[in-house]
């Protein structure tokens, strides 16, 4: 299991609450929580975007997120200086930005079908790097 400095519990803000709700309660997109955040998480560092969480409402226990130590790894290697519960903290960024990414193609497109939604965020991806390159 990972390691985050026995951080017991993981938080989003109260609005990327209500889409883990919508996503995995309402429209039955995502089975568990946890799935949802990982997929969240994922977004956030794939476009290495992160959010600050704004006030902060529980997800899931910490023993249930990354088992397999996956975003520990990736973590460890995007912020080498980071301690275990940094590493969280870091994480729950990336996922508060991802959840946000994914709402907003999920309102623009009025669904998430997953092929079309990577390959919009690659296009998006592939354009912010040609500007930030010039």
């Amino acid at each position: 299991m990972a390691r985050y400095d026995d951080v017991p519990k993981v938080f989003v803000s109260n609005k990327a609450r209500k889409n883990y709700e919508f996503f995995c309660k309402t429209e039955n997109i995502f089975p568990r929580l946890v799935d949802l955040f990982h997929f969240s998480a994922s977004v956030g560092i794939l476009l290495k975007k992160r959010k600050s969480l704004d006030d902060r409402d529980e997800l899931v226990n910490t023993y249930s997120v990354d088992q397999e130590e996956i975003y520990e790894t990736i973590l460890k290697e995007m912020h080498p200086d980071a301690d275990g519960k940094t590493r969280l903290a870091l994480l729950q960024e990336y996922a508060e930005a991802g959840i946000e990414i994914i709402r907003e193609f999920y309102d623009k497109h009025g669904k998430l079908y997953f092929v079309d939604f990577f390959r919009e965020i690659s296009i998006d991806q592939t354009i912010n790097q040609d500007f930030s390159e010039k």
